[in-house]
């Protein structure tokens, strides 16, 4: 296996996410759970992540886990 690579992207069609490579970038996959707020209750204005700008991995705790810093 290549060496992890992790890049944060805003795309047309999909909006904000994050893309992970395994392979030294020759390729790259979606993240399953891409950055996102709750959906907001019925007739509520919510909230939208326009884009990522830091990735993060979790706590030693928190296997698989990364958090990512949006904006808004």
């Amino acid at each position: 296996m290549g060496a992890l690579g992790f890049a944060a992207t805003k795309t047309g069609h999909l909006g904000p996410t994050v893309m992970r490579s395994i392979d030294r970038g020759q390729t790259w996959q979606a993240a399953q759970r891409p950055p996102a707020f709750a959906k907001a209750p019925e007739g509520a204005q919510g909230r939208s992540v326009d884009h990522t700008f830091w990735l993060t991995p979790g706590h030693r705790d928190e296997a698989n886990a990364w958090y990512a810093d949006t904006s808004p």
